[in-house]
């Protein structure tokens, strides 16, 4: 039976099989703990999300006891590149047409933000699961960094 922990930002349990392994690894213990210290050092936080979206984590930063000495957290998001660094596989007016042509709430978005990718074989799963659902989408995907690299996920071009 896979364990699961109560985060406090966190409306539900998360299951630990969907954490990365250095977040339970006893080995990076010091690493995060020094890291999360640092925090309660700072006038505030800056937040890539906005309230409305993350009311639950928003407000459990002040009122969770475990919590509540951390400084103010601000979500300033959502924060978005304005220009692509590469041009995408589909223009942007494109996809604005396309949505203008479908039936009003048709549409699901898939997007895991600017942090979020996949291997290419979580990639094929998601998008068979995707299309046999039949539901029309805009799925916004990222390519994973190269094995072994620290760098953020990259546009596909």
């Amino acid at each position: 039976q896979q364990a699961e922990l109560a985060i406090p930002t966190f409306a539900n349990l998360v299951p630990s099989t969907s954490l990365p392994g250095a977040v339970l690894s006893k080995e990076s213990e010091s690493f995060f703990m020094n890291n999360v210290g640092g925090l309660k050092n700072a006038d505030g936080i800056i937040v890539n999300s906005f309230e409305e979206l993350e009311s639950h984590a928003v407000h459990s930063f002040s009122s969770h006891p475990e919590l509540s000495s951390l400084p103010i957290i601000y979500p300033i998001g959502p924060i978005l590149t304005p220009e692509p660094k590469t041009k995408s596989v589909v223009e942007p007016d494109d996809i604005i047409k396309w949505l203008d042509d479908q039936p009003p709430s048709s549409v699901v978005f898939f997007c895991f933000g600017t942090r979020g990718s996949f291997d290419e074989d979580q990639v094929k799963e998601i998008a068979h699961a995707i299309e046999n659902s039949g539901a029309h989408f805009v799925w916004s995907l990222r390519k994973p960094q190269p094995k072994g690299a620290m760098a953020a996920p990259t546009d596909y071009s």
